[in-house]
């Protein structure tokens, strides 16, 4: 008897690969671009009701 693992791994290799394909190429980091948002988030008037006001406007009931 061999114990030699490389066969089995070899059909594990093989099942795995059927069963989930193939893995997209790797992202290097070298390829990615950090983004940064440049707009400017809506200013809220102060006559604008709170986050209590609106969860009560609405709530069901």
């Amino acid at each position: 008897m061999t114990d030699d693992p490389r066969p089995a791994d070899a059909d594990a290799r093989r099942d795995r690969s059927e069963r989930f394909g193939v893995l997209p190429p790797r992202i290097h980091p070298d390829d990615m671009v950090e983004l940064a948002e440049t707009r400017r988030t809506p200013e809220i008037p102060d006559s604008a009701p709170n986050e209590t006001e609106r969860a009560l406007r609405n709530s069901a009931g």
